[in-house]
């Protein structure tokens, strides 16, 4: 979206992808054109602020999940070092007694 000066006059060009090129579509010139801009840039922040509450949402989310997911690990690890195991290169394993068999 811009407006374009082009000899003595402004004229107000909205741009549209259409596959890989930009087309440019006009829309006015004169008063009609900084309205429509206005409007246009108007609409463009209402989006963008949008986008960013979006955004801070699911920052926020994210990191509700992270505080959950490491006290479970925390709590999956109390339990398997209770119930006799030990981790070894990131593999629980179940300890061995300490009777050998046939010893």
């Amino acid at each position: 979206m811009a407006m374009e000066k082009r000899g003595s006059r402004s004229y107000y060009y909205r741009k549209v992808r259409a596959g890989k090129s930009i087309r440019s579509i006009y829309m006015g010139s004169g008063l009609t054109a900084v309205c429509l801009a206005l409007a246009d840039f108007e609409a463009a922040e209402k989006r963008s602020e949008s986008r960013r509450a979006a955004r801070d949402l699911a920052k926020r989310a994210e990191e509700a999940l992270r505080s959950v997911s490491l006290e479970a690990e925390a709590e999956y690890r109390s339990f398997m070092l209770a119930t006799g195991h030990h981790q070894h290169k990131r593999q629980w394993r179940k300890k061995r007694s300490s009777q050998r068999g046939g010893q």
